[in-house]
């Protein structure tokens, strides 16, 4: 299968709705590729049932049940193992990609295969339509969303571009990098892990790529209902093996 979209969904029906009406609007995967949704501990009927109303229809979409909330790192490494397709494509559940933005991260990697490892499209706030991420940039000891906040008419926004690392809010990775490269760290909980494998991309010789002909619009944080581990506990735990 040429690629997969790999998404964790927690217990919020109406942005699950949403979100999926979105992708299956924008998005013409039914012959090339497939959506593997990962229910990671939701314990709320209504999502449960709509989301096994998806059998029904004519879109390729597998369905993975945790009964306890193991977290996004361990959730997505499952549901890559569950999946087929030659590129993944991870998105949160409240990122609304427009028409043809998945495929335009799948195209993008399919023809720069020898050199990129990792891309991201552009994530805009839907609140203000002002830039949310373009990639990461690393600071010191600290990181941040590369233009986040800016005005999305800012000629730089729209120029593509190499980062350090990515959000996985809304990349797609060729399947044998991500293993290559080692999956997602599951120490993490809901912090750390997509950037850190991106890092790690980086490091290997690859490129990841910032593209903006790929547009999703993210709420923000919609996705996060419960945090295990402090996302202080794994900032340090990031530091101590990054730091240098």
């Amino acid at each position: 299968m040429r690629y997969s979209i790999i998404v964790a969904i927690d217990n919020n029906f109406a942005l699950t709705n949403n979100f999926i009406e979105n992708l299956l609007k924008t998005t013409y995967f039914k012959d090339d590729g497939e959506l593997v949704i990962i229910m990671d501990g939701c314990k709320d009927i209504q999502t449960i049932k709509y989301l096994d109303t998806l059998s029904e229809t004519e879109f390729p979409i597998k369905l993975i049940y945790n009964e306890s909330k193991i977290g996004y790192g361990k959730a997505n490494n499952i549901a890559v193992n569950n999946s087929n397709g030659d590129i993944l494509v991870f998105i949160n559940s409240d990122v609304f990609p427009v028409q043809g933005s998945i495929q335009k991260l799948v195209s993008y990697l399919e023809c720069n295969t020898s050199t990129v490892g990792a891309v991201q499209g552009l994530l805009i706030y839907p609140q203000n339509n002002s830039v949310h991420s373009t990639g990461h940039l690393f600071i010191g000891l600290q990181n941040t969303h590369i233009y986040q906040g800016c005005s999305i008419n800012k000629e730089i926004i729209h120029k593509e571009g190499e980062r350090q690392a990515l959000t996985s809010a809304f990349y797609a990775i060729p399947r044998e990098v991500f293993f290559k490269n080692g999956q997602f760290n599951e120490y993490y909980f809901n912090a750390y892990e997509g950037f850190e494998l991106s890092l790690r991309i980086t490091f290997s010789g690859l490129k990841c790529m910032y593209y903006p002909k790929a547009i999703a619009y993210h709420i923000g944080g919609g996705t996060r209902r419960t945090m295990n581990i402090s996302e202080t506990q794994q900032g340090k735990y990031f530091i101590h093996n990054w730091g240098n």
